[in-house]
């Protein structure tokens, strides 16, 4: 609480009793009243970034992406573009994308993930995040397959990642290979409902489409709206180009 308190010169920079209340009433689901006691009188958030990292939780659990942006937005002139502090200034660059590309800003996200690569680019997460981002949009896949493909060599045993993969092949027309790498990523994570979903559609296309429903009623357990009504449309009448998953 004291470095948070205090900057380098000893003078305060923030009020950490409220910043701690603000993230207790975000998880009690109160989010208006935790942006409102994390800024008591719409004071703007100080220039230190371990608060500034804290209060972005804070506006990102709220859904409050407006307040999150601004928050990166001051976050990355705090922390250097220097190897020592690749990881952290990959994961508030990955953090400002993913708001991004949330709210459909594909050619604002693209650049920042690209940035965030070149900082930190070894981790399998990362590789990962940036490959399949752009696999989603169907944006130059054969680098988004390299990523990716990278990211799994790095960490196979990561569902996430071998569902990426298993996508990835997908996508690129290679159901053979696709397949059991679904299949293996549903092991891992057996309620996800993207990875679920993934399989339904390339088991679907091997021909198995009593399994695929399987897997398609798997994932419409934990479906959010968008997928829910692709997956009952699926249940309903198959795979179709248009239904395929992103």
């Amino acid at each position: 609480l004291v470095i948070l308190e205090r900057g380098a010169q000893g003078r305060p920079v923030g009020n950490p009793f409220a910043l701690r209340q603000a993230e207790l009433l975000g998880e009690r689901g109160d989010h208006a009243a935790a942006i409102a006691a994390a800024l008591p009188g719409g004071v703007a958030p100080p220039q230190n970034a371990a608060w500034l990292i804290r209060f972005a939780d804070v506006a990102r659990a709220a859904g409050n992406d407006a307040v999150a942006e601004q928050v990166f937005d001051l976050l990355l002139p705090l922390v250097p573009a220097s190897k020592s502090d690749g990881v952290l200034r990959a994961a508030i660059l990955i953090a400002k994308a993913e708001i991004l590309v949330r709210q459909q800003r594909w050619n604002e996200a693209r650049p920042l993930l690209e940035i965030a690569l070149a900082a930190n680019p070894d981790d399998p997460g990362t590789l990962n995040y940036v490959g399949y981002s752009a696999l989603e949009r169907r944006d130059n896949v054969p680098q988004a397959m390299q990523r990716i493909e990278a990211a799994w060599r790095k960490d196979q045993r990561n569902a996430a990642i071998t569902d990426s993969l298993g996508w990835a092949y997908l996508v690129t027309g290679d159901v053979a290979r696709a397949v059991p790498l679904l299949e293996r990523a549903a092991r891992g994570e057996p309620g996800s409902p993207v990875i679920n979903e993934h399989l339904g559609d390339a088991l679907w296309k091997s021909g198995r489409q009593i399994e695929a429903r399987y897997a398609w009623r798997v994932a419409a357990l934990a479906a959010e709206p968008g997928m829910a009504a692709r997956l009952a449309t699926k249940l309903s009448d198959g795979l179709t180009e248009a239904t395929l998953a992103p």
